[in-house]
């Protein structure tokens, strides 16, 4: 039974620095550590709101990498390549009067800060010691979130808003992840099943 002291808000106004993880025991690392800044901010001029894209339907990010002839990946593609172990700090920087809501596929990540105002120069105001962990996060209206994850998984691994209609206009990233030992990877019948709606399933089995 809620007790009648019991005020809703309460839950509703911790932040990410004023929390901390129940179980601790996952060491965080800042060893072989890289930093990029993703500011996002949305174009609506002379768009009355409307927003136009295509979807790619010839080719898969997967299969380029598996092939191994792309050594970099076309600006629209949103592919960051990661070759190295180590750990990724990804400051996210939101230029909107809205929050945003991020996921990251493949891995768990620490959640080091947030904040109003755009930070883009370091160092940025950090909690390194008990940081709490998650694979989904906020990034507060006109501010920036700063999140750490370990590089140790590779794979084509994708960074969006899980807001499907966001991400299908944009609001998503594709994190390249060690692509070298990624190719040494034997793809199973199930992945392979993923590639047949691109009509490139036997492409994907020549691939093992």
């Amino acid at each position: 039974k809620r007790s009648s002291s019991h005020n809703s808000s309460d839950s509703l106004d911790e932040t990410v620095t004023t929390v901390s993880p129940y179980n601790s025991s996952d060491t965080m690392t800042c060893e072989n550590s890289s930093m990029i800044q993703l500011p996002h901010s949305t174009i609506s001029s002379k768009t009355r709101g409307t927003y136009y894209y295509t979807q790619n339907k010839t080719t898969s990010t997967v299969y380029e990498v598996l092939k191994g002839e792309r050594k970099e990946f076309e600006h629209e593609w949103n592919a960051y390549i990661i070759k190295t172990s180590g750990v990724m700090d990804m400051n996210l920087i939101n230029k909107n009067a809205r929050e945003l809501i991020f996921h990251l596929h493949g891995h768990s990540f620490w959640v080091l800060g947030s904040g109003k105002g755009n930070e883009t120069l370091l160092p940025l105001n950090r909690n390194e010691t008990i940081p709490i962990k998650r694979d989904t996060v906020g990034v507060p209206a006109l501010g920036w979130t700063l999140i750490r994850f370990k590089i140790n998984n590779p794979g084509v691994w994708t960074f969006e808003c899980p807001i499907v209609w966001h991400s299908n206009t944009g609001m998503m990233g594709q994190f390249i992840e060690l692509p070298q030992k990624f190719r040494t990877l034997t793809p199973s019948d199930q992945w392979c099943s993923l590639c047949e709606g691109y009509d490139q399933l036997s492409q994907c089995k020549n691939a093992k």
